[in-house]
């Protein structure tokens, strides 16, 4: 396993070998929808160039992906990013609930959550310097789809707010990565991001 965006880079390549074209958005859609493992997304791509070429396509549509491949539900990082970046709080507590109950450590939960509010902070300062998705995402080095993410959350934010937040994340940094099992200093700090 490994982070989405190199998960994104290793499946393009992947499909790319395999003479089929896919856009950002639905090699992520297509990473969310099978999870994480490499073997498996390696499976997945198998099948669904398979699909696509005994259909005489080459051009991958997520539609294709919902489809042909097995959905897998796994607690990653990168839902629990989407929940926060989505402001939806009830989600996110909920991923919480659930890495809990299978005894991951609140500090793997509490890095992806931090990396997001900073990655939310240096989107929204660059917007606010009259800065494009395309531009942001190349000067940033961030995938473009994950930006534009990023930018429509940084619509309903301010630069005042993601602070707040990110000084609520040093407050909590020290105790959450020293906590190996309890969850509730982490759960708070989900909810108080919500209030801002």
């Amino acid at each position: 396993k490994c982070t989405p965006g190199r998960l994104a880079v290793w499946a393009n390549k992947h499909f790319e070998h395999n003479g089929t074209k896919i856009s950002d958005g639905t090699v992520d859609f297509f990473i969310s929808y099978c999870g994480s493992s490499m073997m498996r997304l390696a499976n997945e791509i198998e099948k669904l160039c398979a699909y696509l070429h005994t259909h005489g396509e080459n051009v991958l549509q997520k539609e294709h992906i919902a489809t042909v491949c097995c959905e897998t539900r796994e607690l990653e990082p990168f839902g629990l990013s989407n929940a926060v970046l989505a402001g939806k709080t009830d989600a996110a507590l909920q991923i919480l609930h659930l890495m809990e109950q299978k005894h991951i450590r609140p500090a793997v939960a509490f890095a992806g959550i931090y990396s997001t509010y900073i990655d939310l902070y240096r989107v929204k300062a660059a917007m606010d310097g009259s800065m494009l998705v395309p531009d942001i995402a190349k000067k940033l080095k961030m995938n473009e789809y994950r930006t534009g993410l990023y930018a429509a959350a940084a619509k309903n934010s301010s630069l005042k707010k993601i602070s707040h937040v990110l000084s609520l994340c040093r407050d909590a940094d020290l105790k959450i990565k020293s906590e190996s099992t309890n969850y509730d200093r982490l759960k708070s700090l989900i909810c108080e991001a919500a209030k801002g």
